[in-house]
């Protein structure tokens, strides 16, 4: 059994367009080849009618009725290319509106797959954003522990400083969160943990003795 393409009604609505656009000029076109054929039937008209009718020359007769005959044909068919060239039009309209509406069809499938995609994301962001409040502020407490502690080599304010300007780099993309930081004042959490480790390592072996850190740092059995 044969499998049909599907139709894809945008491309079929350009066509329809496409054929009563083109429907329109060859009307008009013949229209105006006939309008032609009037006007010279016209000019001949009022050369011979004074000849025909005045004077009752039989050939002008004769030729006036040819006249009168062609005009009519031609008014006629002028009359029907008005016509068809209206349905011609009417054709348009209906395949614009057509065309018109598969794109509002379209544009609501794409709001319907975008909305998935912001939904799925904006969970994701409601999760992160969540996970990293609650970091922070174990983050913040164990900082606080540490300066109670009695090391205060760095301070709270200094602390406060360098890791919200950190994760305001970070949360730059979002308009009135984020910011842009010049790089000499940018920093990096995992950089500035490393720089902290450093110094409360050195600040702990101080007060721990010569003994390794490791040592005193393991519970007791």
């Amino acid at each position: 059994m044969t499998t049909k393409t599907p139709i894809d009604p945008i491309a079929a609505a350009e066509q329809e367009i496409a054929q009563a656009r083109a429907s329109i000029a060859k009307l008009l076109e013949r229209k105006r080849s006939f309008e032609e054929i009037g006007y010279a039937l016209e000019a001949e008209r009022a050369e011979i009618s004074f000849a025909a009718l005045a004077e009752d020359d039989p050939k002008a007769k004769a030729r006036l009725a040819e006249i009168h005959r062609a005009a009519g044909e031609a008014a006629s068919e002028a009359a029907s290319l008005d016509a068809a060239a209206a349905e011609a039009e009417r054709r348009l309209n209906i395949a614009e509106q057509h065309l018109a509406r598969e794109h509002e069809r379209d544009n609501a499938r794409e709001v319907l797959r975008l909305f998935e995609e912001m939904e799925r994301e904006g969970l994701l962001v409601d999760e992160h954003v969540r996970a990293l409040a609650a970091a922070y502020e174990r983050l913040e407490a164990a900082h606080r522990k540490i300066c109670r502690a009695g090391c205060g080599t760095i301070s709270h304010q200094t602390f406060w400083a360098l890791t919200s300007r950190a994760i305001r780099w970070i949360l730059r993309p979002i308009p009135h969160l984020g910011e842009f930081v010049a790089p000499a004042q940018r920093a990096e959490i995992p950089a500035m943990l490393a720089a902290w480790g450093k110094t409360y390592t050195g600040w702990a072996v101080q007060r721990l003795g010569d003994g390794p850190i490791d040592d005193e740092l393991e519970p007791a059995e």
